[in-house]
């Protein structure tokens, strides 16, 4: 990074005569001030591929902070129910907006590094936010969505904070060429192709923010791979934690490359290719445009006709937040007249599909069970005070839209009419969905605007002009495709992407920020090529935004959204009845303390668990929990779970297929049997289960079947792991079993070496692994 401000002042002097000329107009002008100029200097900005000299008196960012949720209009009655909507403030009339000069950039830190990225060949230039300092990319792929396939360059640029200063020796593991600098001293040059070849460099690093520039070369052919990597006298050789990277996202160029992804996300995920076609839009690219949306053939059997109906005449007044755009819109009707269409297309909607109108077989000692596990599930990560929030999705209209016993089915199912939903599949019993529905219908009782009526063959007419089935299906109602997106450039300012009511007569109203509408223009005018790149990296990145997986889980050294929830959880907890004993502490009866603990920091997840694992837990495809004391589970996200898994290890610099395991080159597994056990070892199988032996000696809380070892981790990472876990997890109950000289108190086995020692049990955590007697 450079910095923007100039060092010194480069205008001439002024002679005695011309500054007294210049005070003399001013004082006649009744006070208009006349000043020389300041030339403007615009920030340097740097070359892919080419190392950037980092500023010689950087500005120190500061820390990134937790966005502010949504306060309550009245902070002494913020809402605690899971239900309570946010208050709406009044819509402002529009201001005259004055002709606007453009202002340099400003500063944006936030956590991460800039990535720049450029074609060897040459041609555009790319940049987005990269948390680590690595990457991987297969051969023949392409670097970025908005590079071509090839050789590429990539300068990574920001900085690496520290609390105290500190020296540390820094080297790489990949392919190719890089240039590694820090507070503008040159720390490593690799020539390569091996990139773990190459001598380490020492610095001494500074208190507060070191600026730092990576340049990367890839190699000609053959995947590129490259982490960065350090050690000290604290620290044993691990790549460099995602929590100590900052960068600014403040630049021209930053935000331009933003925008351009912004566009690109919206264009996929609000399904404008499903009415506007692309021919870059195949199955191999983009994997947000697969997305679905619910299936309305038995639309009927479960959702309320009213709330339907409510729905199609304004999403938005429903869920703020909602992707489904508002399809009935004025173009010279009155609200009656729109009230009728909307109410048309339900009474259609609602003869697909024959259901139980039935209640629920619940009673209130149901209903206190569903609350109880709304509370210990922590449903209210996403369904909590602040209404329909970027935090909080309302549960307000629960019962005016699901009959009670499809609510049910629902929860059981969640992705059974709508694979690409956000709700996530918790592998609820039948009793429990029962009671969660209870609940949920007893509480979430508020009733939309009321339209009824409305004529069935009207509204199929209604739906089919309206293209309800390019995106739904709908049975025999036809999808209509309207102009291709390529020729949308042409007149982007009408149609959905108008900023009012008149540009944009019968189409689609989406509600649309300002933002939205300059980013999906920008993208259209593209020639749209990266619809087809299927950049696994940056989907897994957009998946745990979209799925909200730092509601549960901290990240990168931020909290979870459920973590800061424990004063409004316990007030919501103390207004229910007491908890039965079956959903005290989990259907597993572990208890105690172990319930109450958190779910796995997600930090080190692509460097931590093998793809091929990652996946089948995303998709719920485990046998078994690898974590059953919990109170909460980890649900199953089955939608391009298999991308997202490889996305996180290919972000950490690893393959995106797990090599199979090689033999150990040092010692085997015969020492390793000796150094699990008690007699002589470290007594693993006392708090952890060694594949079908439980273990032995629990205390406060188990440990992870260590069977599953193999399965899950990533080699490297349980060496670091055994090394020092509280590098890793601070929380954890692990002890650490490496001295700071590299050997263990068991002097008897393998000359006390903890590296030999743990690379044993390694080994034998393969082959108990390997055994059927435990669920795989």
């Amino acid at each position: 990074m450079s910095d923007p401000t100039p060092t010194g002042d480069s205008r001439p002097p002024l002679s005695l005569p011309i500054s007294l000329v210049l005070v003399l107009l001013a004082l006649a002008g009744n006070g208009l001030l006349l000043f020389w100029p300041r030339p403007a200097v615009a920030p340097v900005v740097a070359d892919a591929g080419k190392p950037v000299t980092a500023p010689t008196t950087p500005t120190t960012p500061t820390q990134p902070t937790t966005p502010a949720q949504p306060a309550a209009a009245n902070p002494a009655q913020a809402p605690t129910s899971p239900f309570a909507q946010a208050p709406t403030t009044p819509t402002q009339p529009a201001q005259p907006t004055p002709p606007k000069t453009e202002a340099p950039p400003k500063d944006v830190v936030e956590r991460g590094l800039t990535l720049v990225v450029q074609s060897q060949a040459g041609g555009e230039i790319d940049q987005r936010t990269a948390r680590v300092l690595s990457l991987y990319v297969p051969a023949g792929s392409a670097p970025t969505p908005f590079i071509a396939a090839g050789a590429f360059t990539a300068t990574f640029n920001g900085f690496i904070n520290k609390d105290v200063w500190d020296k540390v020796a820094f080297t790489a593991e990949g392919t190719g060429s890089l240039t590694f600098t820090v507070n503008g001293t040159e720390v490593l040059t690799f020539d390569g192709p091996d990139l773990a070849s190459g001598k380490a460099g020492k610095i001494r690093l500074n208190k507060g923010a070191n600026p730092i520039s990576l340049a990367y070369k890839s190699p000609a052919s053959g995947d590129a791979k490259l982490r960065l990597l350090w050690s000290g006298s604290e620290i044993p050789t691990e790549p460099v934690p995602a929590t100590l990277f900052t960068h600014n996202t403040g630049t021209k160029e930053f935000r331009a490359s933003a925008k351009l992804r912004s566009g690109r996300e919206l264009v996929a995920t609000m399904r404008c290719t499903k009415c506007h076609a692309a021919d870059a839009a195949t199955a191999e690219g983009m994997p947000e445009l697969a997305m679905d949306a619910p299936d309305l053939r038995e639309v009927g059997a479960r959702l309320n006709q009213g709330w339907m109906a409510a729905w199609i005449r304004d999403p938005k007044a429903l869920r703020a937040h909602a992707s489904m755009p508002k399809l009935i819109v004025t173009d010279g009707k009155t609200d009656a007249d729109m009230d009728g269409e909307a109410a048309a297309m339900a009474a259609y909607l609602a003869t697909l599909g024959k259901g139980d109108d039935g209640a629920l077989a619940a009673d209130d000692a149901a209903v206190g069970r569903g609350g109880h596990l709304f509370a210990k599930l922590a449903c209210a990560s996403c369904h909590m005070a602040n209404g329909d929030s970027p935090a909080h999705i309302a549960l307000t209209h629960v019962k005016s839209k699901w009959k009670p016993k499809a609510l049910a089915a629902f929860l059981r199912e969640p992705a059974k009419h709508y694979a690409w939903i956000k709700m996530p599949t918790f592998g609820f019993t039948e009793a429990e969905a029962t009671d969660l529905a209870a609940w949920l219908l007893k509480n979430g009782a508020e009733e939309p605007k009321k339209i009824s009526g409305g004529d069935a063959g009207l509204g199929k007419v209604l739906m089919a002009g309206a293209g309800c089935a390019s995106c739904h299906q709908l049975g025999d109602v036809p999808p209509v495709i309207g102009t291709k997106l390529k020729d949308l450039a042409q007149n982007r300012a009408n149609g959905c992407l108008a900023t009012d009511a008149v540009s944009r007569k019968r189409a689609p109203d989406y509600g649309f920020s300002g933002d939205e509408i300059s980013a999906l223009r920008g993208f259209i005018k593209t020639d749209h090529k990266s619809l087809a790149v299927r950049d696994h990296v940056e989907f897994a990145e957009r998946r745990i935004d979209a799925q909200r997986c730092t509601s549960c889980h901290q990240r990168d050294g931020i909290q979870s959204t459920f973590s800061g929830m424990g004063g409004v959880m316990e007030k919501f907890v103390a207004g229910l009845p007491p908890a039965p004993a079956a959903v005290q502490h989990g259907e597993h009866g572990e208890g105690g303390a172990a319930s109450g603990n958190p779910p796995p920091m997600l930090t080190f997840t692509g460097d931590k668990l093998r793809p091929e694992w990652t996946a089948k837990l995303l998709k719920g495809e485990l046998p078994y929990r690898t974590r059953p004391w919990l109170d909460q589970r980890m649900p199953a996200f089955k939608a391009g779970a298999d991308v997202i898994a490889q996305g996180l290890a290919m972000s950490h610099g690893l393959p995106p297929v797990s090599p199979a395991h090689p033999p150990s080159p040092g010692p085997g597994a015969e020492d390793g049997i000796k150094l699990l056990g008690a007699d002589g070892g470290f007594n693993c199988n006392q708090c952890h289960s060694l594949g079908s032996a439980p273990a032995v000696a629990i205390f406060e809380a188990p440990g992870i079947n260590l069977g599953y070892a193999g399965q899950r981790l990533q080699k490297d990472y349980y060496h670091r792991w055994m090394l020092s876990p509280l590098r890793f997890d601070p929380t954890t109950r692990m002890p650490k079993f490496a001295q700071d000289d590299g050997t263990t108190p068991l002097t008897d086995v393998l000359g006390g070496q903890a590296r030999d020692q743990f690379e044993a049990i390694w080994q034998q955590l393969i082959e108990t692994g390997k055994a059927s007697d435990f669920p795989h």
